[in-house]
């Protein structure tokens, strides 16, 4: 059985207007993939690396009347050559139920090179989002979101420590395709898989 949320730690499900919830969420162990090729002559060359240190960032709105507004961003980097990528989202929620939403929004990916020059990738995603409780304070969570050139899930659970404060663990897979850059004259598309365990916190107020 699939609960999805498009929290980065225990989702905001309470959508009364002002109700908000920030997240943070390190990973320290993500494994990055970069499939990378010139473009016009289809040649593709791979890079992999583990044990790189990623982190995300979210922060959801309610807006009253089922609705919520959401701004997230994930970055990724591989230690050893520089290489990674950074994205960022603004998404529309609207509660279906008491553990279930759907979500529409804009996407941004940006391949990261200090020697490139890249291109900012925007589309057009949408989801599902939701939590479910498994235990006293314990909840499981996790979140699937797609749109052209796009991949995103995390699943996890979440744990509160305080009234409004709980600490997370979860696991995210991302992927992003055909993002462009140009480096020596040479035009070239990338594809950055990152996937990997993040330990969180998240806030409500």
């Amino acid at each position: 059985m699939l609960f999805y949320s498009i929290g980065v730690a225990s989702p905001l499900m309470n959508y009364s207007a002002g109700k908000t919830s920030i997240d943070y969420t390190q990973y320290s162990n993500e494994n990055i993939k970069d499939v990378w090729k010139v473009v016009n002559y289809g040649n593709t060359t791979e890079w992999h690396h583990p044990n790189n240190k990623s982190y995300s960032l979210g922060i959801t709105t309610g807006l009253g009347n089922k609705w919520a507004l959401q701004y997230r961003q994930f970055n990724t980097k591989m230690d050893f050559v520089g290489v990674g990528m950074k994205t960022q989202e603004v998404n529309v929620l609207h509660k279906m139920n008491e553990h279930l939403s759907a979500f529409v929004g804009w996407h941004q990916g940006k391949y990261t090179n200090d020697m490139a020059t890249a291109e900012n990738k925007d589309v057009f995603q949408a989801g599902l989002v939701g939590s479910m409780p498994i235990a006293p304070k314990t909840e499981l969570f996790g979140v699937v979101g797609l749109g052209r050139d796009l991949v995103n899930y995390e699943a996890g659970v979440a744990y509160q420590i305080a009234k409004n404060l709980d600490v997370n663990v979860e696991y995210r897979y991302k992927k992003v395709r055909n993002l462009k850059d140009y480096m020596g004259g040479v035009n070239y598309q990338e594809t950055i898989i990152a996937q990997g365990f993040g330990f969180g916190l998240t806030y409500s107020f």
